[in-house]
């Protein structure tokens, strides 16, 4: 939809290919972005190749890509540590003056029957980890950007779930239920940020996209 000014939008994660695409339509449409660089997902060469070739494309003296150098910046930042939510979002701040729309998109799916994982402590580990990625790494991000969002008395949040968040399907009965966690909470913030202009979107695609 147009605007009257540009948005400044911070995702999660920028590194999923349709975390890529979504941030050339942001570009293309005159939009900042804030990238997140997960640690973990930054590891993975395959995951993080089509981000690499975006920061060239917006380097590239193209003239339909001209000035997406300057309206995109990439940082790292580990959701499940509060104070790396918060620096990530004050870099934010202090690259393009404000965070208009924060877009929750980080995800991860540990797979198998409830059976499955709870037989050592390595698995236990995984699932464990599931939550932090999926739930409380999200948490972390929406409690440090109310306050700046009530600040100005505007801002979006988004949320990029999927149709686990509302349908249990045979294993994958982790991530329903840190999805689950994370949907049930952002349906009762939605209530406390609404006085304050500030919006919450769950997004539900009909199938995981993450």
């Amino acid at each position: 939809a147009t605007h009257n000014s540009p948005r400044v939008w911070f995702l999660t994660s920028a590194l999923s290919p349709i975390s890529v695409r979504l941030i050339r339509l942001l570009l293309t449409h005159g939009d900042y972005v804030a990238a997140g660089l997960p640690p973990s997902e930054m590891k993975d060469d395959a995951r993080s190749s089509e981000f690499r070739d975006l920061i060239n494309e917006c380097k590239s003296t193209r003239k339909d890509r001209e000035g997406w150098e300057k309206r995109i910046r990439g940082i790292k930042c580990d959701g499940r540590i509060m104070s790396s939510a918060q620096s990530a979002l004050a870099e934010a701040i202090e690259t393009f003056g404000r965070i208009d729309i924060l877009l929750c998109n980080t995800s991860e799916a540990v797979v198998g029957s409830v059976e499955e994982l709870s037989v050592n402590p390595a698995v236990l580990d995984l699932v464990n980890h599931q939550f932090e990625v999926v739930f409380f790494a999200h948490v972390n991000f929406i409690k440090a950007v109310l306050p700046v969002m009530r600040g100005k008395h505007n801002g979006h949040v988004i949320i990029l779930t999927g149709i686990g968040g509302h349908i249990g399907t045979p294993g994958m009965p982790l991530h329903a239920a840190a999805t689950w966690a994370l949907e049930g909470f952002c349906d009762s913030v939605a209530y406390e940020i609404a006085p304050f202009n500030i919006k919450m979107t769950i997004v539900q695609p009909n199938k995981e996209v993450g």
